[in-house]
């Protein structure tokens, strides 16, 4: 392997249950099935049955399944990431069964969104974003793996790509910054950015744009409801997302059915609304409390999820009650796009 510079699973857990027994390490070869996972005790003793290798030890008491083939895994041993593999063959003596592969909770993943919209200079002016996203476990290393993969412009596109979805007049300031704690096993991904016509002006309301996107790619439809099987779910992740949007003065708001929470045996999502003075706060975080569930309660699950898709696009507007700086604003804002539709109407007569 080292002559190669490459070596498949195999060579790499050799190599490192080698180097933990050089260390008074007592360390075994795990078979693993990728794809059967947790269902490989349902079929018959087979070789065939596995398809991966992994490492097993004892530290402190403590079981540990390392994955030797994880380029970007970094940190310590109870904040790593940890794949569900559920079921594993240990290869040492007088072992006739399975063992039971378990996780510890550290090891979930974990994804923390913080999102900051500035308009401190003005309704008329632009907004300013600032974002920071911490990837822990799992989700820090598939990142680790992503930027390995392209440069650092590259990435910020691609956020300025996601953000564009909803923010037509948006721009970089900077490139993305990226902070690597190797020890604790999170990567921190700070950027700035500026939006242009943030406010969406309609029926003399202004209204205000409070999204928790992020969580969209965990909080899924299935691709088939009506089933036969368990739904998988993505078990032992979380992700929550924090808006702050800091208003150019102080405004009450009022809210319904304020905290949210959508629950069910599987899934739980809470939202919260706070505000004080000029600051207005949206907090959304969902998480999986099981690997799976069963057929009959797959229709339930829909209808949570997309109870929890409408909470995630939450829009607030302030028109009715505004104050009267707001109203002068919107009086502003509302003539100078009637004005410019007027110019372009004489600009393009029919």
């Amino acid at each position: 392997m080292f002559e190669r510079r490459y070596g498949d699973c195999k060579d790499k857990t050799m190599l490192l249950n080698y180097l933990l027994t050089e260390h008074g390490i007592e360390a075994y070869p795990a078979l693993i099935s990728m794809q059967s996972r947790g269902t490989i005790a349902d079929n018959l003793p087979s070789p065939g049955h596995f398809d991966h290798v992994i490492s097993y030890f004892i530290v402190d008491g403590k079981e540990y399944w390392i994955d030797g083939t994880r380029t970007f895994q970094l940190g310590k041993l109870d904040n790593i990431g940890v794949s569900s593999f559920e079921q594993a063959l240990v290869i040492r003596p007088n072992q006739k069964s399975l063992t039971e592969l378990k996780t510890q909770f550290k090891h979930r993943s974990q994804t923390h969104v913080h999102e900051t919209f500035a308009a401190t200079g003005g309704y008329e002016d632009d907004v300013n974003l600032t974002m920071s996203i911490k990837f822990h476990s799992h989700e820090a290393e598939y990142l680790r793996g992503a930027l390995a993969a392209q440069s650092i412009t590259e990435f910020t596109k691609h956020y300025l790509d996601f953000y564009s979805k909803h923010f037509h007049g948006i721009s970089v300031v900077d490139d993305i910054k990226v902070v690597d704690d190797t020890v604790n096993n999170i990567v921190e991904l700070t950027g700035k950015f500026k939006i242009a016509e943030f406010w969406h002006i309609e029926n003399n309301r202004v209204t205000t744009p409070l999204y928790g996107e992020f969580l969209s790619s965990y909080a899924q439809l299935p691709s088939t409801i009506q089933r036969k099987f368990p739904l998988g779910l993505y078990h032992h992740s979380e992700v929550s997302q924090q808006v702050d949007i800091i208003f150019p003065e102080t405004v009450e708001w009022t809210f319904e059915n304020n905290p949210l929470t959508i629950e069910n045996e599987s899934i739980k999502y809470v939202r919260d609304i706070s505000f004080e003075k000029e600051r207005l706060t949206v907090t959304h975080h969902y998480e999986t409390k099981q690997k799976s569930m069963p057929p009959a309660s797959v229709a339930g699950y829909v209808r949570d999820i997309k109870k929890i898709r409408d909470a995630i696009y939450l829009s607030v507007y302030n028109g009715k009650n505004a104050s009267t700086s707001i109203r002068s604003v919107l009086r502003n804002l509302l003539n100078r796009k009637l004005s410019e539709q007027a110019g372009a109407e004489q600009n393009n007569p029919e």
